[in-house]
């Protein structure tokens, strides 16, 4: 229990202590409903604060009025409770257990594939079994990658990440490390994973990295179950995103169906179903159209009749009278749009009847 005084919404409460998960309306607490008017005087018409995610503001009200906020939901915490709150202490604890259950069963899955007939390739493409065997492997602090090696979401060591914070924890508990006898990987993971199951509660309230080894567990155990088969991979959108061209896809839900929207892997732009169209739109754009050397461009019969109003058979016509030049890449007919332009410039159109 505390007294608050919150100045920018002038709730006070001093005369008796009051549970810090209560608070009044103002959009400068946690899940406040109403944000406070400008404060210019007379008001400028917005709420300026509006323009904050929830996340932001609460936030932002911590650092004003010292309100303890969790490091990992950013929700207030207990008077009980120092720098996470127990729901997320318990989610850390899941998902290591959860790591430590997947991790057994990998070797499981590993016999399935090779049962199957698929023990290599060679043309490559990815390897069956690869993030298994990746998950599985002693993994490394990667002090030789050029960059070449690997990329951004290759699956990473279950061993090496649980004995790096493993061997993290104890520098910070001024403790020694284990012997550098050999150990196999899987004896790795799992006296490592004991230790820091031991020390979960410790770490949670007291080690600055926690909400980084949190993260870090959150993603390890996804990668865990899709790899076990236990979740649907994202599905590919086959269009590219109109921000930073990168892969669309659309995710899971918790209830194993396939989202509506569609989200960016590289920017994490997310796309409804109109955005979504007009991405594919301009994708067809992009194809459909293209400038040389010089500077000439050029354009397919079907978005150049859309663009000028013509009918397709009218460009045809031009090209067989000599009167529009073309260029044809892989079968594919592009028309000159400058030559298009001048004679629709100086054709008229004909009108239908109604």
């Amino acid at each position: 229990m505390r007294d608050r005084n919150c100045a920018r919404c002038k709730w006070r409460s001093t005369s008796e202590p009051v549970d810090m998960t209560d608070g009044c309306l103002c959009a400068c607490h946690v899940d406040g409903a109403v944000s406070p008017p400008c404060d210019i005087e007379g008001g400028c018409g917005t709420t300026h604060l509006q323009e904050l995610s929830p996340d932001a503001q609460a936030a932002l009200h911590a650092i004003e009025q010292g309100h303890p906020l969790c490091i990992l939901c950013y929700r207030s915490l207990a008077e009980a409770e120092r720098q996470t709150c127990e729901r997320c202490i318990a989610e850390a604890q899941t998902h290591l257990s959860g790591v430590r259950m997947l991790y057994d069963e990998l070797p499981l899955h590993l016999r399935m594939l090779s049962s199957n007939g698929l023990s290599g390739s060679r043309d490559g493409r990815p390897l069956p079994g690869g993030d298994a065997l990746a998950l599985l492997g002693p993994g490394s602090e990667g002090l030789s990658e050029d960059g070449k090696t690997s990329k951004d979401g290759d699956p990473v060591s279950v061993a090496f990440e649980l004995f790096w914070w493993e061997q993290d924890w104890r520098d910070a508990r001024e403790e020694p490390h284990n012997d550098n006898s050999p150990r196999s990987t899987a004896r790795i993971v799992r006296e490592a994973a004991g230790y820091l199951e031991r020390h979960t509660r410790w770490a949670a309230t007291s080690h600055f990295g926690f909400d980084q080894y949190a993260r870090d567990m959150r993603a390890l155990h996804v990668r865990l179950e899709v790899a076990t088969f236990r979740v649907r991979p994202p599905t590919m959108v086959n269009t590219a995103c109109f921000y930073c061209r990168g892969q669309l896809v659309r995710r899971i839900t918790d209830a194993g169906m396939e989202a509506e929207d569609a989200v960016c892997r590289s920017c994490g732009q997310t796309y409804d179903r109109t955005q979504l169209a007009m991405a594919r739109a301009q994708e067809y754009l992009d194809a459909s159209m293209w400038a040389d050397a010089d500077g000439n461009q050029w354009a397919t019969s079907t978005s150049l009749a859309a663009r000028l109003g013509r009918s397709e058979n009218t460009l045809k016509r031009w090209r067989h009278d000599g009167l529009v030049r073309v260029h044809i890449v892989d079968t594919v007919t592009f028309f000159h749009v400058g030559d298009a332009e001048a004679q629709d410039a100086t054709r008229p159109r004909r009108n239908r009847a109604s």
